[in-house]
């Protein structure tokens, strides 16, 4: 496969990931209000924790760093997220699984 074109799926890839645990982050409120409608124990660290989850490992995708790993932990936790938290939401579910 031409070098550029994985460039810029790991690129595009890392976007998704690095805005989405930044939101989360810098939300850190609102998203522990609905980890905590969802029962997650101790929802404000664990806002925190997802979001810099996200966050990293999406930066360890854009630079290259452990990418494999970085990769196929993204890829479960978005299984894992779309079957704790959207498991009602088939929309959100096929989002995260596909």
């Amino acid at each position: 496969m031409n070098a550029n074109l994985i460039l810029l799926g790991r690129v595009l890839l890392s976007i998704i990931f690095i805005v989405s645990g930044f939101g989360k982050l810098a939300g850190a409120a609102g998203f522990s209000g609905y980890l905590s409608s969802l029962g997650v124990p101790a929802p404000l660290v664990m806002a925190y924790v997802v979001g810099a989850f996200e966050l990293l490992a999406g930066v360890a995708v854009l630079v290259g760093f452990q990418t494999r790993a970085a990769a196929i932990a993204l890829a479960a936790f978005c299984v894992a997220t779309g079957l704790l938290a959207h498991i009602d939401e088939q929309t959100e579910l096929l989002k995260n699984i596909a």
